[in-house]
């Protein structure tokens, strides 16, 4: 179908395409959308309900929000042991886990050189935070 306007149902439509299109305006939409543009793919869309409403903004407890490998304290942390966690929560592909826990610190750090002010002690340690349903949560810190 080629881009233009459309009547489908009774509704006009408007049909655009692109090379790439990321779904939501959360952290990590805003974070694969820079790192394309940064990497020069300049055809990017993204789709959202609300430009200010993503996850990252409105979930309190959801992990993947703000679930890095540890940076701080002396807690025990691994990729495979966060792609684990990621995928007992049933909601990520085993590969997708791995690949989101591998890439977690990275993409966390882009977003603090992006300027987004994440809670750190005095060290610069961002210390993250646990949710109720945390499997580390009573570790020693």
């Amino acid at each position: 179908m080629k881009e233009g306007q459309y009547r489908y149902c009774d509704t006009d439509v408007t049909v655009r395409s692109y090379n790439t299109v990321i779904v939501g305006t959360g952290a990590a939409g805003y974070n694969a959308a820079d790192r394309l543009y940064q990497y020069g793919q300049q055809d990017i869309a993204m789709v959202t309900e609300n430009r200010l409403s993503g996850t990252s903004r409105n979930t309190g407890s959801d992990k993947q929000t703000y679930y890095k490998l540890s940076m701080s304290g002396c807690e025990p942390d691994s990729v495979a042991a966060m792609a684990q966690v990621f995928f007992d929560g049933q909601c990520v592909d085993g590969e997708h886990a791995l690949c989101e826990a591998a890439l977690s610190a990275r993409c966390f750090l882009r977003l603090v050189e992006l300027g987004v002010p994440f809670p750190h002690n005095r060290y610069g340690e961002y210390v993250g935070y646990k949710t109720d349903h945390d499997p580390a949560a009573g570790l020693p810190a």
